[in-house]
């Protein structure tokens, strides 16, 4: 069988992406108390390896026994660690969602459990609402938690919960007492390079919960993990959450409408990201040289799209720009990988000295730096053109009555111009 390639978003061999639409990060982030936390949290030790404080308190948060609290070192590493006792008892088949994160099917091949498309024939099954890639809600869910929940093992990962901005899970008190339920919080609260996660178990698992935590090496959970996970349940994260997603929803509907006069189909979602189809095949290359990453979501079993995680105004204008400056005549890839090709340049050796030095500073190689420093000037010189062919097509009396729109209403307070700016604008608009 061949194994499942893993792709996902975020960094590439050209580094951070300057506008990372790739990833489901919450674009308000990084939350600042969670930052705080993060960098403060004291590396030189080991963390308890009982995790007792911590396990209580995300049981409290959750109104839950502490003995159904499991830490996880991630939502990745926990996926891997539940298959495999499944395999240990005997499981055989895995259901997963119509198209879902690669590590489900990648961890069932990796301890022999077939895919199945018929629930009932499995011994674990994968639920994800909201859903990734399309953020939105798995059909029958509640049924099929009530009709697997006593004869297999039902994992429902809730990473984009924190991110819904719409709807509601519909399942009852007592259906989530009889299935997993998996929680990483680091991409609500941006901070996606902090690994950590947890777990919360079923009523009457406990031997479940001890047979995962025989199979869990010790520490799976960092100092900064630790303290992302404490802060994760305080009140003023969770304030912050909610307030930023007040936020996500005003950029989601512009991120949309900018998408939609462009010419690409939006798909429905509930969540910070979304799939959409763009009207015409995409240089991925070109874009990814300009600073903007997409995320093809072939991968996720639905090809010609991508998803696009919401991103504030000054990235989503950088899209737009990038769509409209037409193609480039730099390589072409309609697989969503970037190809590369070698260059030799001559360069002065104060300035090769100057470029390894503050590459070393950013952590990334001469080579990640010059493509960077090239893809950033190539974008300023696109983005000039862009401007200035737009200024050509305006017009001063559409400027104009545009102005005529704005009420003559006396200013906000802290919003009104200074005694002398505005004696100077009543000058100049005096009519001779």
């Amino acid at each position: 069988m061949t194994s499942p390639q893993r792709i996902h978003g975020g960094p590439d061999a050209l580094g951070v992406p300057r506008f990372d639409f790739s990833t489901n990060s919450n674009a308000c982030g990084p939350c600042p108390v969670a930052l705080a936390a993060v960098q403060q949290a004291d590396a030189r030790h080991y963390p308890d390896a009982s995790y007792a404080a911590l396990r209580a308190q995300l049981a409290a948060f959750h109104g839950v026994e502490v003995q159904r609290v499991l830490l996880a070192g991630s939502a990745s590493e926990f996926i891997f660690r539940i298959t495999a006792w499944v395999a240990q008892q005997g499981g055989r088949q895995v259901c997963l969602p119509p198209h879902s994160y690669g590590d489900y099917a990648q961890a069932a091949q990796a301890w022999g459990l077939a895919p199945t498309n018929q629930p009932d024939d499995a011994q674990l099954m994968w639920a994800c609402e909201p859903s990734s890639p399309l953020g939105a809600t798995q059909a029958r869910l509640g049924d099929l938690v009530d009709e697997l929940g006593a004869t297999a093992t039902v994992v429902l990962d809730r990473a984009y919960e924190p991110l819904r901005l719409n709807g509601a899970l519909a399942l009852t008190d007592a259906q989530f007492q009889t299935i997993w339920q998996l929680w990483t919080p680091n991409k609500a609260l941006g901070l996606t390079g902090v690994r950590a996660g947890y777990a919360i178990a079923p009523l009457g698992a406990e031997k479940a919960v001890a047979a995962l935590e025989q199979l869990c090496p010790s520490w799976p959970v960092g100092a900064h993990g630790v303290a992302l996970l404490q802060s994760w349940v305080q009140p003023e994260v969770q304030a912050w959450l909610t307030e930023s997603l007040q936020t996500l929803r005003a950029w989601k509907a512009r991120q949309i409408a900018l998408l939609q006069a462009l010419g690409w189909t939006c798909l429905p979602s509930g969540t910070n990201f979304f799939c959409a189809r763009p009207g015409q095949a995409l240089d991925l290359n070109r874009l990814r040289t300009a600073g903007i990453k997409l995320r093809d979501t072939t991968s996720f079993g639905l090809p010609g799209h991508f998803r696009l995680s919401v991103q504030p105004p000054v990235a989503q204008d950088a899209l737009k720009i990038a769509l409209q400056t037409g193609p480039s005549p730099v390589f072409t890839n309609f697989e969503g990988e970037v190809t590369m090709t070698a260059l030799t340049i001559r360069l002065p050796n104060s300035v090769h000295e100057s470029i390894k030095l503050l590459a070393r500073k950013d952590g990334i190689s001469v080579n990640q730096f010059i493509a960077s420093a090239a893809a950033e000037k190539m974008a300023s010189f696109q983005t000039l053109d862009y401007l200035r062919r737009e200024a050509a097509l305006g017009k001063r009396e559409d400027f104009e009555q545009f102005l005529k729109l704005v009420p003559d209403v006396p200013a906000q307070a802290g919003d009104a111009l200074s005694s002398d700016i505005d004696t100077l604008v009543k000058t100049r608009n005096k009519k001779p």
